[in-house]
């Protein structure tokens, strides 16, 4: 009998998580697992698109969580949550997955009382040691037989807000390595590459605002791409930002580019500036393995 794996996974855009989790359920594939993916219909299809493309089955459906901070967003999703379960249900009783696999604690939390499986969670991002995170992981801890992290400090965090040890696995992700390239670097222009999710985390406004100052003392031979994709909103606060400070000759919109040879041949420098903790810098990992 073939093993079965539900996966739950997909953010709004295609970002990190997705690419790694994709990546496994091609080996998954390979290895003869059934795979059956559950992704967000709230996102831009990008993921389901990829998951099309290598031929793995796979569901939108609007499952959402309770957002405290967010009314709008917790209130679309208890509107769309008794369709969604009724969805998951049926998946469940025609696929009868072996095991659940997640990267997001927040689809076994809202679950976990209304189908009855095994979950494996898997943890990309740092988890402050919060009320609303404890409670969550606690509810969520009898019914998850393991917790797999991206780092040494997704590890610390878990421990820190009370989950076993004996259930907490490092995994670090990992990527291809290239072969030595012939690609060239031209010095003569800085040119300059931000890659990934394009969030108010990653350090956008920042480095805008250090571009800016260097432009300022008279350096003006450098150009920034910046490649992914984010909410419309905050890609207009950027942009605005970009006019404000007269970098329009200077910035380029890449959008999402999924060869990343064609991201890293194409760049001189790889600027990565965070402002929260990183649960692993996959940008640094692609980059170096690529001698930019």
């Amino acid at each position: 009998m073939r093993n079965k794996v539900l996966v739950f996974c997909g953010g709004y855009i295609l970002a990190g998580t997705e690419t790694v989790t994709l990546a496994y359920l091609k080996e998954l594939v390979k290895k003869n697992v059934e795979v059956h993916c559950i992704t967000n219909e709230w996102g831009n299809k990008e993921f389901d698109k990829k998951l099309t493309e290598s031929n793995i089955p796979h569901t939108p459906v609007k499952l959402g969580f309770i957002y405290p901070k967010n009314l709008f967003w917790t209130l679309d999703t208890l509107v769309n949550f008794p369709s969604a379960l009724k969805t998951i249900k049926q998946i469940f009783k025609i696929f009868k997955p072996s095991i659940c696999y997640h990267t997001s604690p927040r689809t076994i939390f809202m679950l976990q009382h209304f189908v009855n499986a095994t979950h494996v969670c898997h943890i990309h991002e740092n988890i402050p040691n919060l009320y609303l995170n404890r409670l969550i992981f606690k509810s969520i801890s009898k019914k998850t037989i393991k917790f797999i992290c991206v780092s040494k400090s997704t590890t610390v965090d878990l421990v820190n807000i009370g989950m076993d040890q004996s259930k907490v696995n490092l995994l670090y992700n990992g990527t291809t390595i290239q072969a030595e390239s012939n690609v060239v670097r031209n010095f003569d222009k800085l040119e300059i590459g931000i890659v990934g999710q394009v969030t108010k985390s990653k350090g956008h406004e920042l480095l805008l605002q250090t571009l800016e100052r260097l432009k300022s003392i008279g350096y003006q031979n450098f150009e920034l791409k910046i490649f992914g994709e984010g909410q419309a909103d905050y890609l207009k606060q950027l942009k605005d930002k970009i006019v404000d400070f007269k970098l329009e000759k200077h910035v380029k919109w890449m959008g999402f580019v999924h060869n990343l040879n064609a991201i890293y041949n194409n760049i001189n420098v790889v600027v990565m500036p965070t402002l929260s903790n990183e649960a692993f810098g996959m940008v640094l990992i692609e980059a170096g393995t690529r001698n930019t």
